[in-house]
C-alpha cells in the first residue's frame, strides 16, 4: 500500500508555514528571489530533522503542534540571526556612533539620498525601555501589533529587537537592496517540510529553507554604536 500523507500532517505543514512567516525577517532585510536551479553545493541550509512516530498523526490524544511551531520558529530566527552576522562582518557597510532619534534620522536620510531606503531596523533590547518611554513622545513613530515599525525621517522601518538567540549591542539600519537571497525552490516555498515515510508510515520530519546569500550593495547597512561612557576626570 502506498503512503498516503494523513491529514494532520498536512495541518502541521501549514501551521509550520505561518510560524516561519510569522518569524522570518527576510522580507524586510534581503531582496527575495526564486531561485528553482540553485544545486548542491551552491546553497546553504537552515535545517532541522525529527523522528517521530506515525501515531503522532493519527492519534487523537497527541498534540505534535508544539514541535513544529518551535522548529519553524528556531529556522526563521536563525536566518536572522545568519544576516546579522554577516552586515556586521561586511565590508563598507556605514559605522555611526549614538543610538538616538537624532542620529538615526540623519542615517535614514543619508541612505535615502543614495536610493537605498531604509526598510528594517534592528536594536538591542537593553534599550527597549527608552524608545518605548521617551523616543516616542508623539505616539506616532512606532507602530504596534504582530509587524510592529518604527518611524524614523520619513522612512517606515519593521522593527526587531536583539534576544537571546540573536545577541548584538549595536542599531543596524538596513535598505533590503543590500543583499539578494535566492530562495529554492520559491520564494513563497522557501519552508520545505518534508515527512519522511517508510512505504506505509511517517517515521520523520525534515523542515528546511535553502539559499544562496549574495551581499550586493554594502552602503545599504548602517551600523550605529552606541556612545561611549562619559570620561570621569580623577581629582588631583
Amino acid at each position: 500500500m502506498a503512503f498516503v500523507e494523513p491529514p494532520r500532517a498536512t495541518e502541521m505543514r501549514e501551521l509550520s508555514r505561518r510560524t516561519y512567516a510569522e518569524y522570518s525577517a527576510l522580507p524586510s532585510l534581503v531582496t527575495l528571489k526564486d531561485s528553482p536551479t540553485i544545486t548542491e553545493g551552491e546553497f546553504l541550509k537552515f535545517a532541522s530533522r525529527v523522528s517521530v512516530g506515525h501515531e503522532w498523526f493519527t492519534d487523537p490524544s497527541m498534540v505534535p503542534n508544539a514541535l513544529f511551531y518551535d522548529l519553524a520558529r528556531s529556522i526563521g530566527l536563525s536566518e536572522r540571526a545568519y544576516l546579522v552576522k554577516e552586515m556586521r562582518g561586511l565590508s563598507g557597510v556605514t559605522h555611526r556612533t549614538g543610538i538616538n532619534p537624532q542620529v538615526l534620522e540623519e542615517v535614514v536620510h543619508d541612505m535615502t539620498g543614495n536610493g537605498l531606503t531604509p526598510t528594517a531596523i534592528l536594536l538591542p533590547i537593553d534599550i527597549y525601555q527608552e524608545v518605548y518611554s521617551n523616543w516616542d513622545r508623539t505616539g506616532r513613530m512606532i507602530r504596534y501589533g504582530a509587524k510592529e515599525s518604527l518611524t524614523l525621517g520619513g522612512a517606515e522601518m519593521r522593527l526587531y529587537w536583539s534576544n537571546k538567540f540573536n545577541q548584538f549591542d549595536e542599531c543596524l539600519v538596513v535598505c533590503r537592496k543590500f543583499a539578494v537571497w535566492e530562495a529554492k525552490p520559491s520564494v513563497r516555498e522557501r519552508l520545505q517540510v518534508v515527512f519522511e515515510n517508510d512505504g506505509t508510515q511517517i517515521t520523520g520530519v525534515l523542515m528546511q529553507t535553502l539559499f544562496r546569500f549574495r551581499p550586493i550593495e554594502a552602503r545599504g547597512v548602517t551600523i550605529v554604536g552606541k556612545e561611549p561612557p562619559p570620561t570621569v576626570s580623577e581629582g588631583p
